[in-house]
């Protein structure tokens, strides 16, 4: 990672899908951030990986490590974690605040990104429509929808 003055340490806590979003969106290209590491419990076999560095930018030469969330604790405490951004959109109220729990007990702050973070623009289109303007605009996508 290119260096920056006192970066604001975060680690993401994410399913391989809002958490890589929020990177790209919210952290990626702002000096600002640290983006130490992404969390997953949820898809098989993604521990151990790492986000893309073609993906992440020059900022991160290495990529971003993927690591296990059944370690939360640790990871905030080995990696001096400020903030843990809590990127989930299918956990239930409970288990957020368990894993909120535990970063603060770690030293952590927790924190959720809000749409305003979150979109590309004020429009923020959901997912679905993205394949539509791709045709639109004379491209071919390679979503298929259920059906198509």
């Amino acid at each position: 990672m290119v260096e920056s003055a006192n970066p604001r340490r975060i680690l993401i806590m994410g399913a391989a899908g809002r958490d890589f979003h929020n990177f790209n969106v919210a952290f990626r290209n702002d000096p600002a951030y640290e983006v130490v590491a992404f969390t997953a419990a949820q898809i098989p076999r993604i521990v151990g990986r790492r986000y893309p560095r073609v993906l992440a930018s020059e900022r991160y030469p290495n990529g971003i490590p993927i690591l296990d969330e059944a370690n939360l604790e640790e990871i905030c405490r080995d990696a001096q974690v400020d903030e843990v951004v809590f990127a989930y959109s299918d956990m239930d109220h409970a288990s957020a605040m368990h894993n909120a729990a535990i970063a603060l007990a770690a030293g952590a702050d927790f924190s959720l990104l809000g749409p305003r973070a979150r979109c590309f623009n004020r429009a923020c289109p959901s997912s679905r429509s993205v394949p539509y303007a791709l045709e639109s605009a004379g491209l071919k996508s390679h979503v298929g929808w259920q059906g198509d």
